[in-house]
């Protein structure tokens, strides 16, 4: 009897630990003086396993990750071949290790039940971010198709009247309703700072995140302006919403999808461009991996720039992934590959990434005829500001009612920055310029 019983207690060890794969589960891993933040979502779907990865260090998010498990043991593997294998050791504990390019290190994971709360925001000090009471209204909205379920705020001024109105819409990476990174929440503050000098706004959650739901996993900057035209509808019902002043405000490659949606939209009646890409996508990632390349051996850079150059190639995207794949695989050089680099490129598989590379701005900007405002941070490494608004002037300067300025010592975040290095952003505490949000406001009133 007590053989048989501990027989029952193993098997169901582990049908209980396969199950218990599903959720979310951090681990860190620590080469030299990096640590790598790595985050994996494992869910059961249609009876079989699924999964995408995070690496919030490298802006890294929602990798496509194929995943195997079997009794208690797991085996992840993501296009760059990134792979992580190991076993549940409890229900919020796994033990694995980390393997590429014939580099291997343990790891451990650790079941968390609330990514905001991985980098302790509550130990940062954010000293703009907004709090009760509000001086104006603001109510959640949900609003949906066949295609997608979107979910966000709407705040308004309480007096009565029609207002200019905008959809604030954030850059790569997945975002909730506040554009919540790196501890800040530079669009409830936004949203804040602009209802109460009488605009109405509307932000929302990206795909994947609060209340919004849709196949995120081939989300793309083409779909995303999809989304916002059914916002625009939406925002068009709001009774106090100017409809001769319903614009677009679009943060990095959130510019891209306001210039796509005002090219072809006729309810755009003005955008603003915080950040944005005046280049082609696949000049400006040439452009930002420049910084993390500068001490890479000549035979890496060529690495990374022939992976760029095939991803620019307008073809289908499994035939571009298998040209990438060859090409990582065929690299001999001196200097191995290691987990940073690994780390990434691995983006660079997603269907957004492929995609943003072969979209060119500069054949939307020139499309667009509605009132823009162009604002870029002198200190911005993702975006560099020069090159990128003498594309928006150029392609704009038949456009009468374009304004562009460059803030000498703000980064990409609009946050006043020494380097405007990404390791800053977490570190500052302005959340957004405050002189910014004022040039906006006051552009938008004299339109």
């Amino acid at each position: 009897m007590r053989v048989l019983l501990l027989i029952v207690v193993f098997m169901n060890f582990f049908k209980s630990s396969a199950q218990g794969f599903a959720g979310v589960w951090k681990g860190d891993l620590v080469i030299e003086k990096e640590t790598l933040t790595f985050i994996i979502h494992i869910q059961r779907k249609d009876s079989e396993w699924k999964a995408y990865m995070d690496i919030p260090p490298q802006d890294a998010f929602k990798l496509p990750t194929r995943i195997s498990i079997k009794d208690n043991k797991f085996h992840l593997e993501t296009e760059a071949e990134i792979g992580i294998k190991g076993e549940m050791k409890s229900a919020n504990e796994l033990r694995a290790v980390f393997l590429q390019s014939g580099f291997e290190k343990k790891m451990k994971f650790n079941r968390v039940s609330d990514t905001s709360q991985l980098f302790n925001p509550h130990s940062l000090k954010r000293p703009q971010e907004p709090s009760a009471p509000f001086p104006y209204d603001s109510r959640d909205f949900i609003v949906e198709d066949t295609r997608v379920k979107l979910s966000g705020t709407i705040t308004s001024p309480k007096s009565e009247g029609k207002f200019p109105a905008l959809i604030l819409i954030s850059g790569s990476g997945t975002h909730d309703r506040d554009g919540e990174m790196f501890g800040h929440k530079p669009f409830k503050l936004l949203a804040d700072y602009l209802t109460r000098h009488g605009i109405v706004v509307m932000r929302f959650d990206d795909l994947g995140a609060g209340g919004s739901i849709g196949d995120e996993d081939y989300e793309t900057p083409l779909t995303n302006s999809m989304d916002i035209n059914i916002l625009l509808d939406r925002l068009k019902l709001e009774p106090k919403v100017n409809l001769e002043k319903m614009g677009l405000l679009g943060h990095s490659v959130g510019s891209l999808i306001s210039l796509i949606v005002a090219s072809q939209n006729t309810d755009v009646k003005f955008l603003i461009s915080l950040a944005g890409m005046g280049l082609s996508g696949k000049e400006v990632m040439k452009k930002q991996n420049i910084e993390k390349l500068v001490d890479a051996p000549p035979e890496k850079k060529r690495l990374y720039y022939s992976l760029m150059e095939v991803m620019g190639e307008v073809e289908e995207d499994d035939v571009t992934r298998k040209k990438m794949q060859t090409i990582i695989k065929n690299y001999k050089g001196k200097d191995p590959l290691n987990a940073i680099d690994t780390a990434s490129f691995s983006q660079m598989f997603t269907p957004w990434a492929l995609c943003i590379t072969r979209l060119n701005p500069a054949n939307y900007i020139e499309k667009v005829k509605v009132p823009v405002l162009v604002l870029q941070g002198e200190k911005d490494t993702q975006v560099l500001a020069k090159e990128n608004v003498a594309i928006f002037k150029k392609k704009l300067s038949e456009n009468l009612k374009t304004y562009t300025k460059i803030y000498p010592k703000l980064n990409h975040l609009f946050q006043t920055a020494k380097t405007g290095s990404r390791v800053e952003y977490r570190q500052i505490e302005e959340t957004f310029n405050e002189q910014v949000m004022k040039d906006i406001v006051d552009w938008i009133e004299q339109l």
